[in-house]
């Protein structure tokens, strides 16, 4: 199968082949025709070389068939510059049928917007035909731009058979504007480049204009030199081409003095007459050879016969040729003695001459300031091209910045990360036994002045808990590893937990949390991040509201839910308003005692723009606070367990604790032994499913990392498996990778992060033992 790139090579392959080797197209292009589907993109580009392969082969009905077919496609495609491409043949028939005006108009009616990209190829065909029709149609400096032009583009083609057609069809035009200087140049030079090439059109095109270049300078030993050169291959000139170009061999013939061959060149080209009128140039060429042997009368026949019809010519006149015409019919007339007849068209032909001059510098002028202008794009080009490279070394230069901003972006990231789980495992066992410890001091009397110490002690671990997760949210944030997870999610089941918990963390009853909630309301949002969200709202509301009551409510507003906490503390000042949720930002820090890194709001803010969620905050001084999120409504899933109040009595659930780290595991599981539940621990689930060692477990708390062969979800679904049960689950983890906190979400498994903070733990666990969450 060809790839793209193949098919595009065999493209450009095939138009450069226009110029070269012709036979060798029709093969090439059937190879993309036979490779892909009737109605396919690249099986109609086969169709459309072909088409103009067999215009070549004078196969005009099979072209049109191969044309039909490929235009339908390009349409279907869009493809505006491949139909550009097939009109382009349209009018490349109708010039060589000799309807050079409706090739032209065809031509013209091809619309490109200016930032339509071409091939440089298919943009020369299409000016050099511009120019030919335009030439043949007589708007001599609409061709002379337009072939100008195309030795522009020619030369940007690296081809030297595209160049020298169009170096010769340039000279071509200036020797039809009697303009012979110029065009020898662009004829020696197109000669030059064709006489190494095969016998192509570009070979013969080449030399007959190099040809006619020197006999319209009088060099007439180098024309016929250049046409005994291309008279070695005479029995392969073109059919369609032969009367032009024995035409002109007999002319050049008989301005070099070789009369026998030009009798025989122009014979020919009388004979390829037959059922049509005679060119302008075949008349002058008779005329001339019968002056040159003294039949005076039948030269004058021949050019008054051409003077008195000009209706009967199959192309329009041009000034060099009735001037050639008047002048011979004056040397007729004077052979003839008719000497009076003779001076009129002597007069006439310097009448025409006249023209031809003015012509000539016309076309001199036209050349001028389509170099001027050549040069003037060429230097814009350049000029363009030096601006893209430095451009292009510029986004290379800022490229590898952004590459060595990122990479150190991600090694900060991976830093923190690693400094985090390490650090967070140690941090989480402290919290365990100093939870643990209070509640054994909290048993004695005279342990006040204990209590208290190990009470700071805890706010101490707390605050510093909080502090490695704002980092490595923020971390996260920065690093673009949090992707949201939106879900429904029973909002109130979440207010009366993250109440619960507020209330059984905070020490001082003033602040105990009222929750508005009431029936099951459900939004769609990601569980974990916006309960983050409100966990940051509420410390903050906590740390500043001083003595007064927080509200934690949820509102209805115009097809959301819109969650508030408020505060009736001192309130924000307007001026500050606006810069609380930024990095770092405090207010008045040096009038409180806060331990924090300014960072809370700020991720708030971050992660409310993430999830999509309006962030409003509402002040005044002296009368508190009100911050909300706005949540978009949804209907509730499919199945949804029924809300239940919480149960605060002791609980007999046992446990199964699951923690390869064993200071942990030793914290934790006195821990949770001093709030009374029964607990199994081990460092994987071996005693579970390959011993009688332990019995069934009411509910399981799992490290993730559980050594280098397993981890806790894997670890959960073995007891699942064992038990035969949905057995309630939470994933205790200081991983921070979003891979792995997206792995956990997903499969609907509860998870706190590293350090648990102990009241957190027990609501959880009490949320399980009371039926507000449901046991999975």
């Amino acid at each position: 199968m060809l790839s793209s790139k193949d098919c595009a090579n065999i493209d450009e392959r095939l138009w450069r082949l226009r110029l070269g080797d012709r036979s060798a197209a029709t093969p090439l292009a059937e190879s993309l025709i036979e490779e892909f589907e009737p109605g396919s993109l690249w099986h109609a580009v086969g169709l459309f070389h072909r088409a103009w392969a067999r215009l070549h082969l004078q196969d005009e009905a099979a072209c049109i068939a191969d044309l039909d077919v490929a235009q339908t496609c390009f349409a279907r495609f869009g493809e505006r510059l491949r139909l550009a491409d097939c009109i382009h043949v349209r009018a490349l028939m109708l010039f060589s049928a000799g309807e050079p005006a409706r090739g032209l108009a065809m031509l013209q009616a091809i619309k490109l917007a200016p930032e339509d990209v071409r091939g440089v190829m298919p943009s020369y065909f299409h000016m050099n035909l511009l120019g030919l029709c335009q030439l043949d149609s007589g708007d001599w400096d609409g061709a002379l731009s337009s072939l100008t032009r195309a030795i522009l583009l020619a030369e940007q083609t690296d081809d030297a058979a595209t160049l020298g057609n169009s170096l010769a069809n340039c000279a071509g035009l200036h020797c039809d504007m009697f303009n012979f200087d110029v065009a020898a140049k662009l004829a020696q030079r197109a000669w030059d480049l064709a006489k190494p090439m095969p016998m192509t059109a570009v070979w013969w095109t080449g030399g007959i204009n190099a040809m006619l270049a020197y006999d319209g300078l009088g060099a007439a030993d180098t024309a016929w030199e250049i046409a005994r050169q291309l008279l070695v291959h005479e029995t392969q000139i073109p059919q369609r081409k032969r009367l032009s170009y024995h035409s002109k061999f007999g002319f050049v013939a008989l301005h070099a003095g070789h009369l026998s061959d030009a009798q025989r060149h122009i014979a020919l080209a009388v004979q390829h007459c037959a059922n049509q009128p005679q060119t302008t140039e075949l008349i002058w060429a008779r005329a001339q050879a019968c002056i040159a042997q003294q039949q005076y009368a039948l030269a004058r026949e021949l050019t008054e016969g051409r003077l008195a019809h000009p209706e009967t010519l199959e192309w329009a006149d041009t000034p060099l040729d009735i001037w050639r015409v008047l002048q011979e019919a004056a040397q007729a007339c004077k052979g003839m003695q008719d000497f009076q007849a003779a001076l009129a068209y002597a007069e006439r032909a310097s009448q025409s001459y006249v023209e031809l001059v003015g012509q000539s510098a016309r076309a001199n002028r036209v050349a001028i300031e389509v170099e001027l202008e050549t040069q003037r794009t060429a230097w814009q080009r350049d000029e363009a091209l030096r601006l893209h490279q430095e451009a292009q070394k510029e986004q290379q230069r800022l490229t590898a910045l952004n590459t060595a901003l990122d990479e150190a972006s991600r090694a900060k990231s991976r830093l923190l990360a690693v400094a985090s789980h390490d650090l967070r495992q140690p941090l989480h066992a402290l919290g365990m036994y100093l939870a643990s410890l209070q509640a054994d001091l909290r048993e004695h009397e005279n342990m006040t002045a204990q209590v208290g110490l190990l009470d700071r002690a805890e706010d101490t671990v707390n605050a510093l808990a909080r502090m490695f997760g704002t980092l490595l949210d923020l971390s996260r944030l920065e690093g673009g590893g949090l992707q949201p997870n939106m879900q429904p999610i029973d909002l109130t089941a979440l207010c009366l937990r993250l109440a619960q918990e507020t209330a059984t963390r905070s020490a001082l009853p003033a602040k105990l949390l009222r929750a508005h909630a009431s029936a099951a309301k459900f939004g769609l949002s990601d569980s974990a991040l916006l309960e983050r969200c409100l966990r940051n709202l509420l410390e903050n509301a906590i740390q500043y509201a001083g003595d007064a009551r927080l509200c934690l409510a949820i509102r209805a507003r115009a097809g959301q839910w819109r969650i508030e906490v408020r505060d009736g503390g001192q309130g924000i000042a307007a001026e500050h308003q606006t810069e609380v949720f930024e990095e770092f930002y405090r207010i008045d820090q040096a009038q409180h005692t806060v331990r924090g890194l300014g960072l809370g709001l700020s991720i708030v803010k971050r992660l409310c723009g993430l999830l999509q969620h309006p962030l409003k905050l509402h002040s005044q001084p002296g009368r508190g606070t009100v911050v909300s999120i706005g949540i978009d409504r949804c209907s509730a899933p499919a199945a949804v367990h029924a809300e239940r109040t919480l149960n605060t009595q002791p609980s007999a659930l046992r446990i199964a604790l699951i923690e390869d780290d064993p200071a942990v595991r030793e914290g934790t599981a006195a821990l949770l032994e001093r709030w009374g539940y029964r607990v199994d621990c081990a460092a994987d689930t071996a005693p579970w499913v390959k011993s009688k060692h332990f019995s069934a477990p009411d509910v399981a708390v799992i490290d993730y990392h559980l050594g280098a062969l397993t981890d806790g979800m894997t670890a959960l679904a073995e007891l699942r498996s064992h038990f035969g049960v949905e057995l309630p689950g939470l994933i205790v983890t200081a991983e921070t990778s979003a891979a792995a906190l997206e792995r956990i979400r997903v499969s609907a498994v509860a998870y706190l992060p590293k350090p648990v903070q102990p009241s957190r733990l027990r609501a959880w666990l009490q949320a399980i033992d009371s039926g507000l969450l449901a046991k999975v």
